[in-house]
């Protein structure tokens, strides 16, 4: 199918998705996650500096993707 037939119908839902970061959180225990989401919501804490950590955890992400996963937080 060509780029331009492709393009005239809208993409699919992402209703539901979950970022690779819902899917890392989840797997923390109690103590750890609540240290995460604090975390996230403290503005002393860089997008960068954030996705620092969570790399160093095992979860490889950059700023802009723990950037968005601050947005969607915050805007729930």
């Amino acid at each position: 199918m060509a780029l331009k037939d492709v393009l005239k119908t809208p993409p699919a839902s992402t209703t539901g998705y979950r970022s690779r970061i819902e899917v890392w959180r989840d797997g923390l225990d109690d103590a750890d996650r609540k240290a995460f989401d604090a975390a996230v919501r403290n503005p002393q804490w860089t997008g960068a500096a954030l996705a620092r950590v969570v790399k160093a955890e095992g979860l490889n992400i950059g700023e802009s993707a723990m950037r968005d996963y601050r947005a969607k937080v915050s805007a729930t």
